[in-house]
């Protein structure tokens, strides 16, 4: 009898243990993984915002006519597989308008309707329409606030963490995976940009 306790004592605290398995997919998410069989996304954990953005933030001030325009993080962020394609991502905030600006490197030509794909390590997605105008140099981006609207969707950047983004282009399709510091500069970029306006 005691045996047969200790024996079930045993597999129960297995099951237990067994049942705590957390597994990284290949974009960085966390996902737990039940033993029987189902699984779901860890909650990612909250970053908190610096709480000095000098750091963070950049200024840039036209001497001609005083505009400013800060930049977040100071440098853009470089996201490449193969060093050949790739983006190049940072926040902007010009006139009350905060942009979330890419570059893309080896993907052709951008247009005025390729789309800009986001997906975030809680496993949510979000895409818009590509907001710059027609152009061969790899500048896309996406708008928010004034003429543009969409405050409402930064709440995804200002609360999410990024996995990953790609860009269609008319040559090629660019995605790349943030890691876990890349995804962490973007956030506090966005905060910092938005507690300017």
């Amino acid at each position: 009898m005691r045996i047969i306790i200790t024996l079930l004592v045993l597999s129960a605290t297995f099951f237990q243990v067994k049942a705590q398995i957390v597994a990284t997919t290949e974009d960085g998410r966390k996902v737990e993984l039940n033993p029987d069989g189902t699984w779901r996304f860890k909650e990612v954990e909250k970053v908190t915002p610096p709480s000095d953005c000098s750091g963070v933030l950049e200024l840039h001030e036209d001497r001609m006519t005083g505009n400013k325009t800060f930049f977040a993080p100071k440098e853009h962020i470089i996201l490449t597989k193969d060093g050949e394609t790739g983006l190049a991502v940072a926040w902007m905030l010009i006139e009350n308008i905060i942009v979330l600006s890419i570059t893309v490197d080896g993907g052709g030509c951008i247009d005025e309707d390729d789309r800009i794909y986001f997906l975030f390590r809680d496993g949510t997605r979000y895409d818009r329409k590509n907001e710059t105008r027609f152009n061969c140099t790899g500048r896309a981006g996406v708008n928010f606030g004034g003429p543009y609207g969409k405050k409402a969707d930064l709440t995804n950047f200002t609360t999410k963490q990024l996995a990953a983004i790609r860009v269609s282009t008319s040559k090629n399709i660019i995605e790349e995976n943030l890691t876990n510091l890349e995804s962490q500069a973007l956030m506090e970029g966005v905060v910092c940009i938005k507690s300017k306006l």
